[in-house]
């Protein structure tokens, strides 16, 4: 009876055991805490910025190439043009119209260089080019840029463009 009564005092004792194993052990889970939402937002709010701030670096640079264009297109010898701008550098095509005036390519270049460094005086750089071709090339990384696509994805064409710039047969 004895080892009846130690036998049961044993199993009563294992299963209270159990019990309290199971109920400290398993319980439901209550989802995220205070603290990992407040990094979670933390970090979204930081990540968010930085696309913010990148849109609107963008918007300013295509304002500012808007800004150039529209003075360029003014000149009554100038059809049509197209603008890049990349930092402190002006990327631009030129097609001029059919009263062009009789001064060389280079002269009407450097005059319009000028020009637009005092329209922008943050530009160090002005490339212009009066190439049809090279003008076509900068009009559609123009409306890429229009359309949203980073200079970055755009940096292998704008390269093309400058590479293929030929100031020799400007002047």
């Amino acid at each position: 009876m004895v080892m009846s009564t130690l036998r049961k005092t044993l199993i009563v004792l294992l299963i209270i055991m159990l019990v309290i194993i199971l109920t400290l052990g398993c319980h439901t889970n209550r989802g995220p805490t205070e603290d990992s939402n407040e990094l979670y937002n933390r970090a979204k709010t930081k990540q968010s910025g930085r696309n913010e701030s990148a849109v609107l670096e963008g918007r300013v640079l295509i304002e500012r190439a808007r800004r150039i264009k529209q003075d360029i297109e003014k000149q009554k010898y100038i059809k049509v043009s197209s603008v890049i701008l990349i930092g402190d550098t002006a990327v631009i095509g030129i097609i001029f119209s059919g009263d062009k005036p009789g001064a060389n390519n280079g002269m009407l270049r450097r005059e319009m260089e000028n020009r637009i460094r005092k329209l922008d005086k943050s530009l160090n750089n002005v490339v212009i080019t009066m190439d049809p071709d090279l003008f076509e090339n900068i009009s559609s990384i123009e409306d890429m840029i229009g359309k949203g696509a980073s200079l970055n994805s755009l940096a292998r064409d704008i390269a093309e463009v400058l590479r293929n710039i030929d100031f020799s047969h400007e002047e």
